[in-house]
């Protein structure tokens, strides 16, 4: 990706904005809202989670969760890769799910741990995530629109047409990974 300093300054911001709101709603993870509000009333502030908090009982306030992990995951991938390339996410997924044990974790949610349970085992994870029913996608997608919004500017300069490939995008995020599939490549 060509430095466009505006163009940086936004990614990083995302980022820690997405990390941030991460570690602030962490707490009241996979919680209905009537929990949310009988135990906390309103989150403003890095709260540490609530006994009733199973998911993340182990994270401190202010820690972030998976979600954000995964996000700097698909970052990488694209700033090493120059695009994302599957091969690369599906392997430091398994480096990091190895790492950091996380199949022995309360964090990861479903769609996450079947994701990591799948290519640990050597398992096709665009079939193991069809079924996928969790919002953590909208968590990941950041970097993705980031990178693709240079791309777009850059191919504008060039006066070539931009295209979106939903191949690059789609094994990205687990809950999405039957994208490939769905939207062939041209």
């Amino acid at each position: 990706m060509e430095r466009n300093d505006s163009l940086l300054d936004r990614a990083y911001g995302s980022l820690i904005a997405t990390a941030i709101g991460d570690a602030m709603g962490m707490p009241a993870s996979f919680m209905p809202p009537s929990q949310i509000k009988r135990i906390y009333g309103r989150i403003t502030d890095f709260v540490s989670p609530d006994a009733e908090q199973t998911a993340h009982s182990s994270v401190e306030a202010g820690g972030i969760t998976d979600d954000t992990q995964e996000s700097l995951i698909v970052s990488s991938v694209l700033i090493e890769e120059g695009r994302f390339d599957t091969e690369s996410f599906v392997e430091k997924m398994r480096e990091w799910a190895r790492r950091h044990k996380m199949l022995e974790s309360t964090v990861i949610g479903p769609s996450t741990r079947k994701f990591l349970e799948t290519i640990l085992s050597g398992g096709d994870y665009i079939e193991a995530g069809k079924n996928g029913d969790t919002n953590g996608a909208a968590m990941r997608v950041g970097p993705i629109g980031i990178f693709t919004t240079a791309t777009c500017r850059r191919r504008s300069r060039k006066r070539q047409r931009p295209r979106f490939r939903p191949m690059e995008a789609g094994p990205a995020l687990p809950p999405l990974a039957p994208l490939p599939r769905r939207f062939p490549q041209r």
